[in-house]
Formats: C-alpha cells, sequence, structure tokens
C-alpha cells in the first residue's frame, strides 16, 4: 500500500462514520415543585405521538414536563402550552423521544390548565396533544 492510498484510507475510514453515531434522547431530571395538572399524549391527524405531559409548580414559575415522548423525526416541531385563556409556552422541541423539561412564567395568579400541544411549523398541523386534567 502506498502513503498515498494510506492516507485515502485513513480518510474513509474517519469519515464514513460521521453522522452514523447515536444520539441519546434527553433524561432531564424530574423538578422540584408541585404538580399541577397532567396528561396522555394523543397522536392527530395520522401522525403517531405518545408520552405523558406534566405541568409543575415551582414556586412562581412553571415545568412543563414530557415524559417519555415520542414524536415524529421532522424538523420545526413545537411545544406548545395552553391555559384556559391564552398560551403561556411556545418553543422548539429539544429531540424527538426521551424526557424533557421547559420553563415558563405565568402572569395570571389562578390557572385553568388545557392543553400540551406537539405543533409541526413545517406542515402547520398539530401531531399530538395531552389534555390537562
Amino acid at each position: 500500500m502506498t502513503i498515498r492510498n494510506g492516507v485515502y484510507f485513513i480518510l474513509f475510514f474517519l469519515f464514513s462514520g460521521c453522522g452514523k453515531g447515536t444520539v441519546s434522547a434527553p433524561n432531564d431530571p424530574a423538578p422540584t415543585g408541585t404538580i399541577v395538572a397532567q396528561g396522555q399524549f394523543a397522536g392527530l391527524n395520522s401522525k403517531s405521538v405518545s408520552g405523558v405531559a406534566v405541568i409543575y409548580q415551582t414556586g412562581s414559575s412553571y415545568v412543563a414536563r414530557l415524559e417519555g415522548i415520542s414524536v415524529p423525526n421532522e424538523a420545526g416541531l413545537q411545544v406548545v402550552v395552553k391555559t384556559s385563556t391564552t398560551t403561556v409556552l411556545q418553543t422548539t422541541l429539544r429531540n424527538i423521544s426521551g424526557t424533557q423539561n421547559y420553563s415558563f412564567s405565568v402572569s395570571d395568579g389562578a390557572v385553568t390548565w388545557s392543553s400540551v400541544t406537539i405543533h409541526s411549523t413545517a406542515t402547520n398541523l398539530d401531531y399530538g396533544t395531552a389534555l390537562l386534567k
């Protein structure tokens, strides 16, 4: 093997595995605080979405916790948390699976929780919703 072929072999070996590693799903720790609402995800619009949404009150703020979430592999998915009167959180979903925490604040004193939705900005469709109780 010539030096040039050896270099090509090494470069091929190094770069042939790029992008093929596994990305582990997040496993955020459970927040401290009180559970104030929760619900099971159900898929919408022929999409498979599973997991549980839990809302924690942590002092004067809140955490939306997605436990064991699994959603379609698509860029531009959003987590949307709603009360009976308004959207209190809309942010990019960090990963298509795992357990993830999202912190936010609510300006209203008394809150009636409504839902946590996984929304696709690419298709402008909701892929799954957890109705909060």
